[in-house]
Order: C-alpha cells, then sequence, then structure tokens
C-alpha cells in the first residue's frame, strides 16, 4: 500500500490512497522523509534480545535505525552480554543526518538502498 498525506493535525491525518490493498497482521509503517518518535524495537524484539542474550551469538542487529538513540536503546537492553551491533538504515535521515553518530556507535552498517 502507498498513501500521500494531504492534510494532518493534531490527532489526526489524512491521505489519498496511490496503491490500495489488504493491510494484513503485523505490518509496519515507512515513512521515509520523517523520524518517527517511536523505538525500532517492538515488544517481540525486546523479548527476543533477552532470549538471545542466553545464546553464544556475536551479532544482533537492528533494523530501520532512524537515529544514534536507537542504537544507545539497543546497547542499554544489551547490557553487559559481549553482541555485537549492526545498524540496518532504511531511512534516508540516518544516512543524510545521522550517519556519522550512528556508525560511532556500531560495530558494522547495513544500508538498504532500494528503501532510500
Amino acid at each position: 500500500m502507498r498513501m500521500t498525506v494531504i492534510e494532518n493535525g493534531e490527532g489526526y491525518v489524512e491521505c489519498r490512497v496511490d496503491v490500495g490493498g489488504k493491510i494484513s497482521n503485523r505490518k509496519g509503517v515507512n515513512t521515509p522523509t520523517i523520524v518517527t518518535p517511536i523505538s525500532p524495537l517492538t515488544k517481540k524484539d525486546r523479548e527476543d534480545l533477552e532470549f538471545i542474550k542466553t545464546l553464544d551469538v556475536d551479532w544482533v542487529a537492528l533494523s530501520f535505525v532512524q537515529k544514534p538513540g536507537d542504537i544507545v536503546e539497543m546497547k542499554e537492553l544489551i547490557g553487559e552480554v559481549p553482541l555485537k551491533v549492526m545498524a540496518k538504515l532504511e531511512k534516508p535521515s540516518a544516512v543524510t543526518e545521522y550517519l556519522k553518530d550512528i556508525v560511532a556507535l556500531c560495530d558494522g552498517i547495513m544500508v538498504a538502498r532500494g528503501d532510500l
């Protein structure tokens, strides 16, 4: 599905549907030009990370990194476990506004250039 925002305000957004379709469960929202004020870590991601910390794993990756705080949040959840962090950059703001800071916080970077 693809929509274009026509108008927005306090508590609402009006969109035009450009490409329609059926929305099924567990789908996310991609807003390419906006840094959203939500964590890229879902409840399930947090639960999975707790389990991963008990395994002999070297790396963990985080998708939809928008800003350095996303990596900081993940590292806080990892705690003292020696896991390397890979950031997957899928939003223009991660590359144009925050790239140096995100790179400084991570052990590796993946760029989803098709999304950019």
